[in-house]
């Protein structure tokens, strides 16, 4: 009776020397997904282009050594058993955690302190759902899902509830980003 052969997962490496085809891919826990490259429509690119202005003068208003934020779907490598690369919206690494990050990596390899998704309108809610189950496991600490057609933002912290805030609201990624707070109007047209 023959048996069925598991393909190992694929590592990050693995992932990483794969050819370019023109299609949008990520790894969950050592599976490759992929689909068709999508745009991001315009209301969603305002949103992540006001995160990461308000992040990055806020960045800077910091002593040295500072922290990194990133923007446009960097990719973020999670280690663990299975590993895990997905391209995140932002991010923000904090200074101790940026000093760690190993040179020769073209991908974010430490954990961000502030991961911000903004889903595009082809992504499903099981493909959000399976990356923020890879940030919660990887402990990321604070997440933000913005939504820019409904104008609002879901938090996400370990071991609380998720809360949604609308455009009448305010963020705070206290105490991880001390003193960054935005309202949540100003990241919408």
């Amino acid at each position: 009776m023959p048996t069925l052969l598991e393909t190992p997962p694929m590592t990050a490496d693995e992932f990483l020397s794969l050819p370019d085809n023109g299609t949008d891919r990520w790894l969950i826990n050592g599976e490759l997904r992929e689909k068709p490259i999508e745009y991001r429509d315009r209301f969603s690119s305002i949103a992540l282009t006001k995160i990461a202005s308000a992040l990055g003068d806020w960045n800077n208003r910091q002593q040295r050594p500072r922290g990194v934020v990133y923007g446009g779907g960097a990719g973020v490598i999670f280690t663990g058993p299975r590993e895990s690369l997905v391209g995140v919206a932002v991010a923000y690494v904090s200074p101790a955690r940026a000093k760690l990050q190993t040179p020769s990596c073209p991908m974010i390899d430490q954990t961000p302190d502030l991961i911000v998704e903004i889903p595009s309108l082809n992504d499903t809610e099981a493909e959000i759902s399976e990356k923020i189950n890879v940030y919660r496991a990887a402990g990321v600490p604070l997440v933000w899902i913005v939504n820019a057609s409904r104008k609002t933002v879901e938090i996400r912290r370990p071991g609380e509830e998720p809360m949604l805030v609308n455009s009448r609201g305010r963020l705070s990624a206290e105490p991880h980003l001390p003193g960054f707070e935005i309202d949540v109007a100003e990241l919408f047209w």
